[in-house]
């Protein structure tokens, strides 16, 4: 995992947007790093020692942005990020962004982030300009829903042809429905072997969109059918049937807005 994180290739353009930022962090000496580049960056930090205290901070302030350590007592980043996630689903509250602080670049660290609902990640020791770049591409989009898939690598499959994109985004807004039911019907019976097959089906499907977010799920859905252990599954299908629903809800509006979207991302 060569690259530090995905959002770290934006431009680091000043912003004049401040943020308010919760660094989770258990480490005092990675957690003063962070606090101090942000707070040069022209940001407000506050801080937690773990994951509990993050739940606690989130549900009493509001946040701009949080930057999460995976590992930590008590409760870990992943664990604090699905209930983060799932609040959200509960109360119908705006999506936090929430981005990785990992030790190890290992390979699947990035896949088990986005699974847990993570937006992206960062290695430690954090750097600097890695970490203004997010910083500024998290202002750069305040107020601005995120894309729930890409357009751009969706027209690369079709070569550039809209109108068989608009063709294949139709197939899917009629299959998808029936592909998420497939697998909540597989955990529920604790079928290993129909869930292996119904998330390899529905990853399919949204890597061709260029739903980076939702095919991961899918992925780490398919790997737990595949080993026969389903342990995690509930956690991982209700993530995905959100992911989902954000995602057909901007495959509606890009079919019903013309191709003026096909640039980027499209809102979902």
């Amino acid at each position: 995992m060569a690259e530090t994180s995905r959002i770290t290739s934006e431009a680091e353009a000043p912003t004049p947007r401040r943020l308010h930022v919760l660094v989770v962090e258990d480490n005092r000496v990675n957690l003063q790093l962070a606090t101090r580049i942000i707070e040069k960056a022209g940001h407000a930090v506050a801080a937690a020692g773990n994951g509990r205290e993050a739940l606690v901070a989130v549900q009493g302030q509001t946040f701009d942005m949080v930057l999460m350590d995976v590992q930590m007592p008590e409760m870990d980043g992943l664990t604090a990020t699905v209930a983060i996630r799932r609040r959200e689903i509960e109360t119908g509250s705006r999506r936090l962004p929430i981005v990785a602080l990992t030790a190890h670049a290992m390979v699947g660290d990035r896949e088990q982030c986005l699974a847990a609902g993570m937006d992206d990640y960062l290695t430690k020791p954090v750097k600097s300009h890695d970490l203004v770049a997010v910083l500024n591409r998290v202002a750069a989009t305040i107020g601005v829903e995120p894309p729930s898939f890409d357009v751009g690598a969706a027209l690369e499959y079709t070569d550039n042809d809209v109108d068989l994109l608009r063709e294949l985004l139709a197939i899917f807004r009629q299959d998808a429905p029936g592909q998420l039911e497939a697998v909540r019907a597989a955990v529920a019976r604790k079928d290993a072997a129909g869930l292996r097959e119904a998330a390899h089906c529905v990853k399919g499907s949204l890597r061709v969109l260029g739903a980076d977010r939702g095919a991961s799920l899918a992925q780490q859905l398919e790997h737990l059918g595949a080993a026969g252990s389903i342990g995690e599954a509930d956690r991982l299908a209700a993530a995905l049937a959100a992911e989902m629903e954000q995602l057909l809800a901007g495959v509606d509006r890009w079919l019903t807005g013309g191709t003026h979207a096909a640039g980027a991302g499209v809102a979902g």
